[in-house]
């Protein structure tokens, strides 16, 4: 039973969720089964004292029926129906969280039943409902399905006037679909970066040059996402990147977040392209996209937490900006927004790496020296800043004994991909050999220079190469 789909789906319930399925499931309106409950009741006791043995059939069967030889069927039997109420629980549970399709049910059963005033009270508290919601490409649906059922109402009266909730509905249903449409054939480009293969586009030329003659400025995310589009489609032309950050500015307010996060990643995409391309002046764009979103609370998960992976790539765009100050408030500021667990490595880590590029390498050491990094990233990413805080306090032996013993733990260590070994040991090699290289032998530096120039995805290479030109010239 541990590898049941009945299992494997109660082990993701939160203990608030399976205190409301005990409720669903002690409703006789949803179950009827006492053995199901008995059945749930064991299973839950078993997954909070995380007792494998407890969760075998065998164990379960004899618990709910003692003195009864084991019967498969039957176990079999109880366990689909507890799975089937668990899925109809959820069901419920997200039907109460979507206002569109509740309406949409209502109406359509007041309108079925010729409840008019029922109908016109629930059309018009829905309605208003609506008109507060942050926009997406679901409001616009919301829309659709009150104006339908809306037009449906009219059209059952049978009466021979014009009526607006047609073109209302078709309206809405237009902009439903130019919104995901947009969306969809963003994430499509954006996957054709990263991947290999082909997407069918259709309708895409029509739908831009239908955009281009009718803007929709009243509907601020089908811009949003239209110029999205053109960033991704025409990249080198900047211009589509000033009209998207000029949409965001003025209307970020006025989408939901999840929303905004989503347009705000492919803004820090767009930067990151033209980084890696060399252009540095989308630094202090990537940055001032970071702060914005901060501002807006829009990094945040709906837990209020922020991902360690963001909290670093932060840190790194301030470092890279030379904004110290603002870095380290940073640091400390948001710090309490990392889940608990991630924390204390995320906090040291980043903080160490912010004094190594102020060049407070003694306090980097301390930092460093102080905390067991048990995650396997942020250990392998402190030893190797361990290891260029010692090359830059040319602390020689600490230098070379480390440098040996890091190569020896990316050997043993089966967590770190092959690649990433790959590229870490190549860094270290030219790094000690540019150590042991006496500023006089110009002849084998050269050779490491050309070495490193020739070397493709090096890691740290500038500093590297910096390091070089400061030997050099000695």
């Amino acid at each position: 039973m541990n590898h049941s789909k009945l299992v494997k789906l109660l082990q993701f319930f939160s203990e608030k969720q399976h205190q409301k399925f005990q409720l669903f499931l002690d409703s006789p309106y949803f179950n009827t089964q006492k053995d199901v409950q008995q059945l749930y009741q064991q299973l839950h006791i078993a997954l909070q004292q995380n007792n494998p043995h407890a969760l075998k059939k065998e164990t379960i069967f004899a618990k709910l029926f003692p003195n009864t030889s084991y019967d498969a069927p039957q176990i079999y039997y109880l366990m689909s129906g507890l799975l089937q109420t668990v899925e109809k629980f959820i069901m419920v549970e997200n039907l109460q969280e979507d206002s569109a399709t509740q309406a949409d049910y209502l109406l359509n059963y007041y309108r079925q039943q010729n409840l008019e005033k029922h109908f016109q009270h629930h059309l018009r508290e829905h309605h208003k409902q609506q008109q507060k919601k942050p926009q997406s490409a679901d409001s616009y649906h919301y829309r659709f399905l009150l104006h339908q059922q809306e037009n449906l109402y009219f059209d059952q009266q049978k009466k021979h006037l014009f009526d607006q909730s047609l073109q209302q509905a078709i309206d809405s249903l237009d902009l439903y679909y130019l919104v995901l449409k947009l969306k969809y054939s963003c994430e499509m480009y954006n996957r054709l970066q990263m991947v290999s293969g082909q997407y069918e586009l259709r309708l895409l030329d029509e739908i831009v040059r239908y955009l281009e003659q009718h803007p929709q400025h009243e509907h601020p995310i089908v811009m949003v996402y239209v110029n999205i589009f053109r960033c991704l489609t025409d990249f080198v032309n900047e211009q589509h990147f000033n009209d998207l950050m000029t949409l965001l500015q003025q209307h970020t307010d006025q989408f939901a977040i999840a929303e905004a996060r989503d347009m705000y990643a492919y803004t820090i995409n767009y930067c990151v392209r033209h980084i890696n391309r060399g252009n540095t002046y989308y630094l202090r764009e990537l940055l001032n996209i970071y702060k914005r979103m901060l501002g807006g609370a829009i990094l945040l998960t709906e837990e209020g937490l922020l991902s360690p992976w963001t909290y670093m790539n932060i840190i790194l765009v301030g470092i890279r900006n030379e904004e110290y100050f603002w870095t380290e408030n940073f640091i400390e500021q948001y710090k309490t927004y990392i889940a608990p667990q991630f924390r204390e490595n995320a906090y040291t880590y980043n903080l160490a790496l912010l004094y190594f590029y102020q060049k407070q390498y003694d306090r980097t050491l301390q930092l460093l020296n102080q905390v067991v990094f048990e995650d396997v990233y942020y250990s392998t990413e402190a030893k190797m800043l361990l290891l260029r805080s010692y090359y830059e306090l040319d602390e020689s032996d600490a230098f070379e004994s480390l440098a040996a013993a890091y190569i020896n733990y990316l050997r043993r260590n089966k967590l770190v991909a092959e690649q990433k070994k790959q590229r870490y040991e190549t860094f270290i090699k030219l790094l000690v050999r540019l150590h042991r290289l006496l500023p006089r032998d110009k002849k084998a530096l050269q050779q490491l220079k050309q070495k490193i120039e020739a070397t493709p995805t090096l890691l740290n290479k500038a500093w590297l190469l910096e390091k070089w030109t400061l030997k050099a010239q000695r």
